[in-house]
């Protein structure tokens, strides 16, 4: 169970990172209106429709390097579509069966050690969340194989503004907290 302060420095590394990638990555959303051009006669780029993936990727990133900062630790890697459980396939008992998962973006330790392992799995759709994306979260944090002390289910929302749902165990419930940046 996180402590207030644990709690907060999730929120204020989230809001780090999601500030970051809207700075920095607001073209994977949309390009400029000068950089659309012709592609060839008929076709012209109005748009990026990227994948999430690609996204998900500089979130990832961006959280990588705010770890340390708020978390004050460097035991954590931050990984993207992560389907393993050491040499196993991910699964998740959920919606009354095992799944096997790919999460979009957890942080982690690799490698069994001391402390908590499985810190937080985050999911994340460009439009909005979904019931499955919750659904998968909550499973994560209740299955005893991973204990995920945080979820996150995130819409990305065209950076405008993003918006996400934190979740985090409180006296064997799941909180959530909605949170915009």
């Amino acid at each position: 169970m996180p402590t207030k302060q644990e709690i907060d420095n999730i929120k204020c590394l989230l809001a780090d990172a999601f500030t970051q990638l809207k700075l920095n990555d607001n073209d994977l959303i949309k390009l400029p209106n000068d950089e659309v051009r012709d592609i060839n006669e008929t076709d012209k780029i109005l748009e990026r429709a990227l994948h999430e993936i690609c996204i998900n990727h500089r979130l990832a990133f961006y959280i990588e390097t705010l770890i340390v900062k708020h978390l004050k630790t460097n035991e954590y890697k931050v990984d993207i579509e992560y389907n393993r459980l050491y040499n196993k396939s991910k699964v998740v008992y959920m919606l009354n069966k095992e799944e096997k998962v790919r999460p979009d973006i957890i942080i982690h330790k690799r490698t069994i050690e001391l402390g908590i392992q499985h810190l937080m799995i985050i999911e994340v759709k460009k439009d909005c969340f979904d019931d499955y994306d919750i659904t998968k979260v909550q499973a994560f944090m209740n299955d005893s194989r991973y204990q995920y002390v945080f979820g996150v289910v995130v819409n990305y929302n065209e950076f405008n503004p993003i918006k996400a749902r934190l979740y985090y165990k409180q006296n064997n419930d799941i909180e959530k907290e909605n949170l915009d940046f």
